[in-house]
């Protein structure tokens, strides 16, 4: 999943495929997920010029924010998943994200 904004979305060329980054991208966690793979999944999307990739993690009722490969947040479920600069407004609590 992916959020562009439509400030964003009208820079691109008018080609056949996305040729911008998106300002975030979601990667959902299944339980055949490695952690490497995730690993370098985040470091392709940040590599791309991604701002920010949310890794939900259900299993552990997590959400890490990764806005740097070096500077990542770990969200638990006490939390609230914001992003005032991408998303004014916007706030998800995660112990409604991952309500049983």
């Amino acid at each position: 999943m992916v959020f562009i904004s439509h400030e964003r979305y009208a820079r691109r060329s008018f080609l056949t495929f996305l040729d911008v980054a998106p300002e975030i991208v979601v990667e959902i966690l299944s339980p055949d997920n490695r952690p490497g793979e995730v690993a370098q999944n985040v470091h392709e999307y940040l590599s791309i010029g991604v701002d920010c990739v949310w890794v939900v993690d259900p299993r552990r009722r997590q959400v890490r924010v990764h806005r740097l490969p070096e500077q990542v947040e770990t969200l638990g479920i006490g939390d609230i998943l914001r992003d005032e600069e991408i998303l004014p407004g916007f706030s998800l609590l995660l112990s409604d994200l991952f309500r049983d």
